[in-house]
C-alpha cells in the first residue's frame, strides 16, 4: 500500500565525532545519530546494552511485596498456581517463571485459559478450578490487572493473589497482595516497556537477590521470545534481554526451541530477532490459537528431544492449519469489504462475519490493515448465543484503544494498547459500534501511513562495510527497526517473478551500478512498472553467505515512481475513500475528484491495453498520463465506470474491461451525480453553457434573434462573404477572384437548404474558413477549396464536378480535405485514424491540404459551443492531440496556440477559468510592468540597431496550463508567463541585442536557446533567453529577423505569402515537409492502423533535442531519445548496421539519451546480414526507429521470429501453468491466432517474435480460455475407498487386498509419498504404482478396457523410503550456476543421481537433474530452496 517516505535528518558532524570517540564504524554511528542517540551514555547502552541488567527490579510498584509473598509460599510449600495467557508472551511468561520456582524447590502448577471457551485472563470460572487443584497462591502473568471480579473470587475463597501484568492499568484496580505493573503511575524504573515474560523474567531477578546471572542464562530465552512476540520496542532492558536471549537460543540450550526450528526447516541456520518473529513466534501463537496452548507449553518444558519433536510436528501442523483458516477468512473478508463499499471506503474498517474462529481474527486483522492502511476490527458473531468476538489492529498515530474505549457502553469486556486490542460485545450492537467508531474517527485525526527511510545511498557506495554497520544495530524489531535505505533514481532494467510467482526479482541501475533486488509479495500482475521506468526504492540490505562467500541481498519494502509527490498521492487516495464513504464534499473536492470523460477515456485506453489492472491507482494514474493531483478523479473515473457496467471489478480488486458492455453514458453513474451535485453543477455540459459566450461571442439571447432572423424567410443577412471579398481583392489577379466567387456560387447553391448545429446557414462556415486561409497569405487555389471543402462531403457535390468546374488542383485540395467514406474498421479509434493517414498522403503532395483542414478546425472549435457535450469533448482531445502538434510541426503558431486554448476551455473549462481569473486579475500591473520593461530596451537598443521593433506578449492559457497542471508547477514557478519580442533586420542585429540585453538584465542559467543557428525541426528560428529585471520578475526575451517572424507567425503559410508578394519562396520549402513523407514510410508496413496517431501524438511535440552528425548536420529528436533512434534518424541502413555509439568522442551505452549539442558518431557492423537487435524495441523512443526495427525483423528474420515468437509463448504458458495435451495445445494456439486475425500459427508466432503483438497483453484472456477448457474437461472425482484390513507393504505401498506383492514405481510419473496413487496389475511384473493423475491411468476407471486390473493404493506411513524424483531447473547461463545448486543439495543432505543440461541462445540453461528424496514434501522444499538461487528462474517436476 503507498506510504509517505519520511527521509530522516541528522548531524554529519556529531556522527564522525561519536565514530571517531566510540571507535564505532562511521555508518553505525551515522544510524545511530538518526535513531535519536546523542550523549555518551546513550551510544554505550545501546552498543553494548548489559548494563540494563543492572536496573533494580525493585524499581517495579509491589516487586517487593511480591518477592516476599512468594518466598512465604515457598518457605511454607503452599502450592503456587501461575497463570497464563494463550499467546507467545503468555506461554513464555508461563514457562519462565513456572520453572523458575520448579528449580527453587516450590510447590508449583501452571494454568493457561482456553482461548476459545475461556477468553483472555483471569475469570472467575478459572479462579474456581484452581481452587479445586489444590492452588492457595495465584501468581498471573501477562494478565490480570483488570481481572477485580476474578482476584475478588480468589480471596473469597481463601486464595491470594500477585499480579504481574505489562497492560494498562483500570481506574480501579484489583485485590491483591502484589500488583507488578509498569503501567502504575508509581512506578519509578526508568524503562516501561517490559512485555509480561520481561516482567516475569524481572520477578525471577528479584528473588535472586545476590547474583542473577543464573536467571539471565537460564532464561533469558524465553524472555526474548516472549519480547520479540510481543512486539514491543526492542530499546533498552528489552534490547539487553533479546540479545542475551538470541545467544541462548543459537547455543541450542532448550530442547523446545531446537526441534520447533528443526521442523520450521531453521535447525541449521543462525537464528536473530527476525528469525524468531518469522519462525518461532508464529508457532507459538498457532496452538493457542488452534487448540490448546498448552501444548506449546508442554513443548518449552520439555526436556526430552523425543517428546519434544512430536509436540513440534503437532504445533507445526497447526501453523498449517492456522494458515489455512486465515487464507480462507481474509478471502471472506474481503469478499465483504467487494460487496459493502461503505465498509471498505470507512476511516476504521469494521467487519463482522459468522462464526469466524477467534483465534485468527487478530492475524487478518493484521493483513486488512497492512492491505488498506488503515485501521481494522475484524469481528466473529457467535450464531450460537449471539455474542460477538473482535480483534484489531491499527496504524501508528492512530490508538485503537481510544477508539474502542470510547464505545464501552457497547462492550462486555475490551482491552489492549494503542496498536493492537480486542473486544466481547453481543452480535446486535455490532452495527452500532461501527457507526461509533466511525464517527470517533472522522473527529480524529488519522496520520498517513509512513515509509521511514534512515539514509539515502548511492548504489555505488553499497558494500561489506555498510553489512557491517547494519549488523552491529541488531537485534531489529519495533522502536530499532532493520535500517532502511533510499536508493532514489533507480532505472528498471529487468524483472522476472520467482517462488511460483509470489515475489518479483527486478534487476536495477543508475550509472554504471547494477543491483538485483528480491521484492517479496509482489506478484507480475500487480507490478506495473516497466522496463526503462525510473523509481525510488526503499529496501534493506542484508547478508548472504554462500560457501564462506558473502553476497549483499537487496529487498525492496517499498517503490513508487522516481520524484513522486507522496502528499499529493495520500490527499488524493483518502479524499477518494470520503468520496465513497458518502461523506460531505466541498465544492473544491468534488471537482477535485470529478472526472471529465477525456480522463474516462485515458483510463480506459490504459486498463484494455494491459488486459487488466491490479494496480495502485497511482501507476494507473501516471500510466494514463496524468499527473498526482488527478489520482482521485483516476479513481473515480474507475469507479464511475464500474458502476456503468464499462468495466468490472473482481472481490481481489482487480478491473477488467466488460467487452460485453453496451454505449453507456456515464454521467448516468450515482457517483457523477453525487460529484455534479456537491461540485455546484447540475451536469457536467452546464460549465460549458457558462463558457458558450466566450466561445461564439454572443449570449443565449442574441442567439435565438439571430437564428430567428435566418428563418423568417428574408435573404439579407450578412453571410460574411463581402467581408473576404474585400480582404483578397488586392491579393489576387482578377481570374484568381473569379475562381473564387464561382467557388462561393457554387457552395451557396449546394448549402442552401442545410443549417450548422448553431442554426446558422451553413455557408457561414466555409466562408470563415477562407477568411482564416486568406489572413495566413494563402493563395486562392487554397480560399476557392476552403469554400468548396464541405460539399463533396455533405451534398451530392462529387470530385468529378469540382474537377469539371475548377480543374484538377482545386478538385485534389477538396478531395484530400474531405473525410473518407465508411471505412471498415472495428472501433472509433480505427477510423480517426484511417482518416488521418489519408489526409497526411495528400499533405505529401500537397501541404495546402493540412493548412486548409487546420482552418477549418479552428473555425469548428470557435464555434464548438453548440455541439453536444460528448462530442465536443472528443473533437477537444483530437484537436490538442493531433491538430495543434501538426500545427506546431507547421510552424503556425497563431492558429497552434488558439486551437490549444480552446480546447482546453473545452476539456478543464475550471483550470481555464482559473488561469484567466490569475491573468485578468494581474493585467494593470502587467501593462504597467511590460510598458516599463519595453522602454528601458527601446532606449538602450535604438541606438545601436535601426528599424527594430520591441513588443510585449503573454503566454497562452494552454502553456500556462500543461506547466500548472502537469508540470506540476504554481505560477510563481513560470518563467515565461511574460515575454518581450524584438524584432530586428539581419542576424548579426539579433546577437548585438542579446548582448544588450544581457547587459541590462540577470540572465537566469540554463535558460538560454539559440534557434538561429539550430533551427527547430518546423524551421523556426529566434534566440530565447530568460533574464530577471530589477523588481525580481522573470520574463523571456525573444530576438528575430523579420522574416523569421513571418515564418514564426505564419510557419509554412509563409511560403504563399512571400510567392504572393512578389518574393521568392524559401529553398528549404521541400526539406520542411519530408516529416511528412518520411512519417508515412515509417507506417507503411504497421498492422496497428492506430499507430500513426500515437506517432503524432509522441512525436510531433514541442520538447526537443538538437543532436550533430560528425559533419556537422542537425537532428532533431524529441526528449528521451536514444542514439538508437538518432541512428534511424539518419537511415534506416545505419540503424540496422549499428553496434555503438560514441557521444562527443566516448563511447556510452546502447540506451544513452541524447541532449542538444552533443555530436554522435555511430559505429556500424561491415557483416553482411547485420542487423538490430530485439532488446532495441524496448529502449528506442521514436515510433519511426520502432517501426524500422520490426520491418528489418519481419522481412529478413521470420524464422528467427517464428522461434522466439514459440519461445516466448511456451515460456509464458509454463509461467502461467497453461498446460495441454498436443493435439487440444495445437488447436487451442489456432485459436487464439485467429482470433488476433492470423492464418497460421506461425504468422502469430512471428508477429510476437518481432514485436508486433503483446503477448503480455494478451496473457489475461489466453488464461480465461485455458481455464474455461480445463474446467470443461475435468474428469469426475473418483472416491477410493480406505481398505479396511491392514495388509503389508512392499517398497514403502500398501496394495488392496495383496501382502509381499513385487511393487514398480512407474517410470512415467515417478510417484513419490504424498502424491494420491493407484496400482496396475502387469502381467509377470507386479504391480505398477501411478499417480492419479498420470497420463497412463484412464480418467473414467468405472468404463475403461482393464478396470479389473486397476487396484486401490496407498503409502505406508510407518515405512521410510527413498525414492527418486526429476527436477527441470530453468536458469541463467552463468558461470558457477552449477556449483551454486550443488552446494545447496550438498546443505540439505539431497543425493544428485543423475544430471544433464542444455544451452539455448537466448542465454537460458536448463538442468534435469534427478534426486534422492523422501517424499513429495521433501521434494517440494527441496524446489523452493533451489528456486531462492541467484538466476534460477523455475523449478519444476519432470516426468522422467
Amino acid at each position: 500500500m503507498r506510504k509517505r517516505c519520511l527521509a530522516a535528518s541528522y548531524d554529519k558532524d556529531l556522527a564522525a565525532q561519536i565514530a571517531e570517540e566510540h571507535s564505532l564504524n562511521p555508518i553505525a554511528a551515522l544510524l545511530a545519530v538518526i535513531r535519536g542517540l546523542r550523549d555518551d551514555e546513550e551510544i554505550e547502552d545501546f552498543f553494548d546494552p548489559n548494563p540494563f541488567f543492572t536496573l533494580d527490579p525493585f524499581a517495579l510498584p509491589d516487586m517487593d511485596k511480591a518477592v516476599e509473598r512468594i518466598n512465604r509460599a515457598i518457605d511454607n510449600f503452599e502450592c503456587i498456581a501461575i497463570f497464563g495467557d494463550f499467546d507467545a508472551d503468555g506461554v513464555t511468561s508461563t514457562a519462565l517463571l513456572y520453572t523458575y520456582l520448579e528449580s527453587k524447590g516450590a510447590n508449583v502448577l501452571w494454568y493457561i485459559p482456553d482461548r476459545l471457551t475461556e477468553g483472555y485472563g483471569l475469570s472467575v470460572g478459572a479462579v474456581e478450578k484452581l481452587k479445586d487443584m489444590g492452588a492457595q497462591l495465584i501468581v498471573t502473568v501477562d494478565n490480570g490487572v483488570s481481572a477485580a471480579d476474578a482476584a475478588e473470587r480468589a480471596y473469597e475463597l481463601g486464595m491470594e493473589v500477585v499480579i504481574t501484568d505489562h497492560h494498562k492499568v483500570p481506574d480501579v484496580l484489583p485485590r491483591a497482595e502484589a500488583i507488578v505493573d509498569l503501567q502504575r503511575t508509581d512506578c519509578s524504573s526508568p524503562f516501561k516497556e517490559l512485555c509480561g515474560a520481561g516482567v516475569a523474567f524481572k520477578l525471577a531477578c528479584a528473588m535472586e537477590l545476590e547474583d542473577d546471572t543464573a536467571v539471565i542464562e537460564d532464561f533469558a530465552d524465553l524472555a526474548a521470545i516472549g519480547t520479540i512476540s510481543d512486539v514491543v520496542n526492542l530499546t533498552g532492558e528489552n534490547r539487553a534481554i533479546v540479545k542475551a536471549g538470541l545467544r541462548s537460543i543459537n547455543n541450542r540450550s532448550r530442547a523446545g526451541i531446537n526441534e520447533l526450528l528443526d521442523v520450521a526447516g531453521a535447525g541449521n541456520k543462525y537464528v536473530n530477532a527476525t528469525s524468531v518473529a518469522f519462525t518461532i513466534s508464529p508457532r507459538i501463537n498457532a496452538a493457542g490459537r488452534m487448540g490448546s496452548a498448552n501444548r506449546a507449553l508442554e513443548l518449552l518444558l520439555s526436556d526430552d528431544p523425543e517428546t519434544a519433536n512430536g509436540l513440534a510436528q503437532e504445533i507445526n501442523e497447526a501453523n498449517r492449519t492456522r494458515q489455512a483458516i486465515e487464507s480462507e477468512i481474509f478471502a471472506e473478508v474481503e469478499q465483504k469489504l467487494f460487496e459493502h463499499p461503505e465498509i471498505r471506503y470507512a476511516p476504521v474498517i469494521v467487519v463482522d462475519g459468522d462464526d469466524w474462529h477467534n483465534g485468527v481474527i487478530g492475524i487478518v486483522a493484521a493483513r486488512i490493515q497492512e492491505k488498506y492502511s488503515k485501521p481494522c476490527i475484524i469481528i466473529s458473531r457467535n450464531t450460537e448465543d449471539g455474542t460477538a468476538r473482535g480483534s484489531g489492529r491499527s496504524i501508528e498515530g492512530f490508538s485503537l484503544y481510544d477508539a474502542i474505549k470510547n464505545s464501552k457502553h457497547l462492550l462486555t469486556h475490551f482491552g489492549g494498547h494503542t496498536q493492537a486490542a480486542g473486544l466481547s460485545l453481543m452480535a446486535k450492537d455490532i452495527e452500532q459500534l461501527r457507526s461509533e467508531i466511525t464517527e470517533y474517527s472522522l473527529n480524529t485525526e488519522m496520520p498517513f501511513p509512513v515509509q521511514n527511510i534512515d539514509l539515502k545511498i548511492n548504489p555505488a557506495h553499497i558494500s561489506l562495510d555498510i553489512l557491517d554497520a547494519v549488523s552491529s544495530l541488531e537485534p531489529f524489531g519495533a522502536g530499532n527497526p532493520q535500517p532502511v535505505f533510499g536508493l532514489y533514481g533507480m532505472k528498471i532494467e529487468g524483472f522476472s517473478p520467482v517462488g511460483n510467482g509470489k515475489h518479483m526479482r527486478i534487476t536495477v541501475s543508475k550509472g554504471d551500478t547494477r543491483i538485483f533486488a528480491m521484492y517479496f509479495g509482489m506478484t507480475e500482475r500487480s507490478f506495473f512498472y516497466s522496463v526503462g521506468d525510473t523509481v525510488d526504492l526503499a529496501v534493506n540490505l542484508d547478508r548472504n553467505e554462500y560457501q564462506g562467500s558473502v553476497r549483499i541481498g537487496v529487498y525492496i519494502r517499498n517503490m513508487r515512481p522516481a520524484g513522486s509527490d507522496d502528499i499529493k498521492v495520500l490527499e488524493g487516495l483518502r479524499l477518494f475513500d470520503r468520496v465513497m464513504h458518502g461523506e460531505e464534499l466541498t465544492a473544491e473536492q468534488a471537482r477535485a475528484a470529478l472526472p471529465d470523460r477525456s480522463l474516462c477515456g485515458a483510463v480506459y485506453t490504459q486498463i484494455k491495453r494491459r488486459g487488466s489492472w491490479s494496480a495502485e491507482y497511482e501507476m494507473l494514474c501516471l500510466r494514463s498520463g496524468f499527473g498526482e493531483d488527478r489520482i482521485c478523479a483516476v479513481a473515480s473515473a474507475v469507479e464511475v465506470m464500474v458502476q456503468t457496467g464499462v468495466l468490472n471489478r473482481s472481490p481481489a480488486g482487480s478491473i477488467v474491461v466488460n467487452e460485453q458492455s453496451p454505449k453507456v453514458n456515464l454521467e448516468d453513474a450515482q457517483l457523477m451525480k453525487k460529484l455534479f451535485i456537491n461540485s455546484g453543477k447540475i451536469m457536467r455540459s452546464d460549465p460549458m453553457r457558462s463558457w458558450e459566450e466566450k466561445i461564439n461571442g454572443e449570449t443565449e439571447e442574441k442567439k435565438m434573434n439571430r437564428q430567428a432572423d435566418f428563418t423568417d424567410g428574408s435573404s439579407s443577412f450578412d453571410d460574411g462573404f463581402d467581408k473576404l471579398y474585400e480582404k483578397i481583392k488586392t491579393m489576387y489577379r482578377d481570374d484568381e477572384l473569379e475562381t473564387v466567387k464561382h467557388a462561393y456560387d457554387v457552395a451557396k447553391e449546394h448549402h442552401k437548404n442545410q443549417l450548422r448545429q448553431s442554426g446558422e446557414p451553413y455557408i457561414i462556415h466555409p466562408i470563415a474558413v477562407a477568411s482564416i486561409l486568406a489572413d495566413l497569405g494563402m493563395d486562392s487555389q487554397s480560399v476557392a477549396a476552403a469554400l468548396l471543402h464541405d460539399t463533396v462531403e455533405d451534398t451530392d457535390v462529387t470530385k468529378a464536378d469540382i474537377e469539371r468546374e475548377f480543374g484538377d488542383e482545386i478538385a485534389q485540395l477538396v478531395d484530400g480535405v474531405t473525410k473518407l467514406a465508411k471505412v471498415p474498421t472495428e472501433t472509433k479509434a480505427e477510423a480517426q485514424a484511417e482518416n488521418i493517414r489519408k489526409m497526411l498522403l495528400a499533405m505529401s503532395n500537397d501541404i495546402r491540404v493540412i493548412i486548409i483542414k487546420l482552418a477549418d478546425r479552428l473555425h469548428n472549435m470557435r464555434t464548438i459551443g453548440y455541439v453536444r457535450e460528448e462530442k465536443r469533448r472528443e473533437t477537444a482531445l483530437e484537436t490538442l492531440e493531433i491538430y495543434a502538434p501538426i500545427a506546431h510541426r507547421l510552424g503556425i503558431r497563431a492558429i497552434k496556440e488558439e486551437l490549444e486554448d480552446r480546447a482546453i476551455i473545452c476539456l478543464d473549462p475550471v483550470a481555464y477559468k482559473e488561469i484567466e481569473d490569475y491573468l485578468n486579475s494581474q493585467s494593470a500591473s502587467r501593462k504597467e510592468f511590460l510598458d516599463s520593461i519595453i522602454e528601458k530596451i527601446k532606449e538602450r537598443v535604438d541606438p545601436l540597431v535601426s528599424g527594430c521593433k520591441v513588443e510585449g506578449r503573454i503566454k497562452s492559457v494552454h502553456g500556462i496550463y500543461r506547466k500548472m497542471y502537469i508540470g506540476g508547477k504554481t505560477f510563481d514557478e513560470i518563467y515565461d508567463i511574460y515575454a518581450v519580442r524584438i524584432i530586428v533586420e539581419s542576424v548579426i542585429d539579433c546577437y548585438n541585442c542579446l548582448g544588450v540585453i544581457h547587459d541590462m538584465f540577470r540572465p537566469i542559467p540554463n535558460r538560454f536557446k539559440d534557434y538561429i543557428s539550430t533551427p527547430k525541426p518546423n524551421m523556426y528560428q529566434s534566440l530565447h533567453t530568460t533574464v530577471i529585471g530589477k523588481e525580481g520578475i522573470p520574463f523571456e526575451v525573444q530576438i528575430r529577423t523579420w522574416e523569421m517572424h513571418q515564418t514564426a507567425e505564419y510557419g509554412i503559410a509563409a511560403h504563399w505569402k512571400y510567392k504572393l508578394g512578389g518574393g521568392t519562396a524559401s529553398g528549404k520549402f521541400d526539406k520542411r515537409l519530408a516529416w511528412i513523407r518520411q512519417m508515412l514510410e515509417s507506417q507503411s508496413d504497421s498492422e496497428d492502423v492506430e499507430d500513426i496517431v500515437r506517432t503524432i501524438k509522441s512525436d510531433l511535440v514541442p520538447e526537443e533535442v538538437f543532436v550533430f552528425t560528425p559533419k556537422g548536420d542537425v537532428i532533431n529528436l524529441p526528449i528521451g531519445a536514444t542514439v538508437i533512434d538518432f541512428a534511424y534518424a539518419i537511415h534506416s541502413a545505419i540503424g540496422n548496421r549499428m553496434t555503438g555509439a560514441k557521444v562527443d568522442g566516448r563511447i556510452v551505452p546502447i540506451d544513452y539519451q541524447v541532449k542538444t549539442g552533443e555530436i554522435v558518431d555511430v559505429l556500424t557492423s561491415s557483416q553482411p546480414g547485420k542487423g538490430p537487435s530485439r532488446d532495441w524495441l524496448k529502449i528506442v523512443k521514436t515510433s519511426e526507429a520502432r517501426s524500422k526495427i520490426r520491418n528489418w525483423f519481419k522481412k529478413e528474420r521470420r524464422d528467427e521470429n517464428i522461434a522466439e515468437g514459440k519461445a516466448e509463448v511456451e515460456r509464458e504458458f509454463r509461467r502461467s501453468f497453461i498446460r495441454l495435451p498436443d493435439d487440444e495445445m495445437k488447436s487451442f494456439l489456432q485459436r487464439i491466432a485467429e482470433r488476433q486475425h492470423f492464418d497460421t500459427v506461425e504468422d502469430f508466432y512471428a508477429a510476437i517474435g518481432y514485436g508486433g503483438v503483446s503477448l503480455i497483453r494478451m496473457m489475461p484472456h489466453i488464461k480465461d480460455e485455458y481455464n474455461k477448457i480445463v474446467k470443461a474437461s475435468a474428469p469426475p472425482e473418483i472416491v477410493l475407498t480406505q481398505p479396511k484390513k491392514r495388509v503389508k507393504s512392499s517398497e514403502g505401498v500398501i496394495v488392496e487386498g495383496i501382502d509381499n506383492c513385487l511393487v514398480k514405481f512407474s517410470r512415467c510419473c515417478n510417484p513419490l509419498p504424498g502424491d494420491s496413487i493407484i496400482g496396475f496389475i502387469t502381467r509377470g511384473h507386479g504391480v505398477s504404482i501411478h499417480t492419479r493423475d498420470c497420463s497412463n491411468v484412464p480418467k473414467d476407471l468405472e468404463h475403461c478396457g482393464d478396470k479389473d486390473r486397476w487396484i486401490n493404493a496407498y503409502w505406508d506411513s510407518a515405512i521410510k523410503e527413498d525414492f527418486r524424483a526429476t527436477l527441470m531447473i530453468s536458469c541463467l547461463n552463468r558461470v558457477g550456476m552449477l556449483a551454486d545448486i550443488s552446494v545447496q543439495l550438498a546443505n540439505m543432505h539431497v543425493m544428485i543421481n543423475d544430471i544433464n543440461t542444455r544451452n539455448f541462445k537466448d542465454g537460458r540453461s536448463t538442468f534435469s537433474m534427478t534426486i534422492t528424496v523422501s517424499g513429495i514434501e521433501h521434494l517440494k522444499s527441496v524446489a523452493a530452496k533451489i528456486e531462492r538461487i541467484d538466476g534460477v528462474l523455475s523449478v519444476e517436476r519432470a516426468a522422467t
